[in-house]
């Protein structure tokens, strides 16, 4: 079995690699001044909100999560 910090690390890796793809397509714009903390507080409230949709991906849940959040605006 694998201790916390493994899953914890796990987390904060999908978050961030959801969050990198997404910024290529200007989908996701997390402000400059938003540190890991913030993204993974906005993605466990997003989680905490969707119980239904507990047996999909995770990293689909944060893609979620983070885009309704922080859109890109149009340009």
């Amino acid at each position: 079995m694998q201790d916390a910090s493994f899953y914890q690390g796990l987390c904060v890796g999908i978050i961030m690699g959801a969050e990198d793809n997404a910024h290529y397509d200007k989908k996701i714009c997390v402000p400059n001044n938003m540190g890991i903390k913030d993204r993974l507080m906005v993605v466990k409230n997003y989680v905490d909100t969707q119980p239904k949709r507990m047996s999909e991906a995770y990293a689909s849940l944060v893609f979620d999560a983070l885009v309704q959040k922080w859109p890109c605006s149009p340009k």
